[in-house]
Parts: C-alpha cells; sequence; structure tokens
C-alpha cells in the first residue's frame, strides 16, 4: 500500500483546521468519522481530536485496550510528524478518561518491527504490572 502525500496547500489546509479546534480532547462522534475509518475491517472504538493530537482506542482479541495516540501535523514525506512525549502522552491519556489507569508502551524486537508511520500506542491495564514503581516505593529508594 502506497502512503497518500499531501501537498503543501493541503498541508496547509489541514495546519488551519486544526488549529480551529480545542486544545482539551472532545470525543469525536461516530458519525463524524471518515468514511475509511468506519469501513476499516477492525475500526477503533472511539476517537479523541484536539488541535494537535488525535487518539484512539483500539479493543482487539482480548487484549487490554489499546490507545493509538499522533499529531495530526503532516510532515512534507507524507508522514505525522513525531516527537510526542511521555508527558504529553500522560496527559492525553488522563484527558481520554484513563487518568487512574495503568499503560504500557512495548517496543518489539528488531525483527517484529512494523513502522509505518509516526503512532505511539499503549495499552490501558486493569491493575499495575509486578514490575511496576510507585512514588511511596521511589522515594523511600532515593533517600
Amino acid at each position: 500500500m502506497t502512503e497518500r502525500r499531501f501537498n503543501r496547500a493541503e498541508r496547509r489546509a489541514l495546519a488551519a483546521k486544526h488549529r480551529g479546534l480545542p486544545e482539551a480532547l472532545v470525543e469525536v462522534p461516530m458519525h463524524l468519522w471518515p468514511t475509511a475509518m468506519v469501513g476499516l475491517q477492525r475500526p477503533p472504538e472511539r476517537v479523541w481530536r484536539n488541535r494537535d493530537f488525535l487518539v484512539q482506542q483500539y479493543v482487539e482479541n482480548g487484549a487490554p485496550p489499546r490507545l493509538s495516540i499522533n499529531r495530526v501535523r503532516m510532515l512534507g514525506n507524507g508522514r505525522w510528524a513525531d516527537g510526542i512525549t511521555w508527558d504529553e502522552i500522560q496527559n492525553l491519556k488522563a484527558q481520554a478518561g484513563y487518568g487512574d489507569r495503568w499503560a504500557v508502551e512495548i517496543f518489539p524486537a528488531a525483527r517484529d518491527l512494523v513502522d509505518v508511520a509516526n503512532v505511539r500506542h499503549v495499552w490501558l491495564l486493569d491493575d499495575a504490572p509486578e514490575f511496576a514503581w510507585r512514588r511511596n516505593e521511589v522515594s523511600r529508594s532515593v533517600d
């Protein structure tokens, strides 16, 4: 599948549209999703937008829910802008209603690497993983 490249005028129009969105995430009702998104074999369950980010929630095959996060700004090469920070992911997770949930991001073995877009994925967990640090445990280890 070839990646769609946006010309300069399309990127500027897209940027102007994004500037009109709020700073905080708002959920996008399904009837406003692009037809291509609704027609996917596995469409997201929920979608949120703000002026800088698109957050999509997926639930697949009994796995924990996954938030897929990307910037809405397009680069000249047709890819989404990169550079999403840990703080931004934590904030977007909270704005999507999951601030009280633990989440993990996975970095695969090189042989399983798939890099087709600048999208970050975090899986929402029901409980803290066994290896998780907690605030009181970290402060004790630093003292």
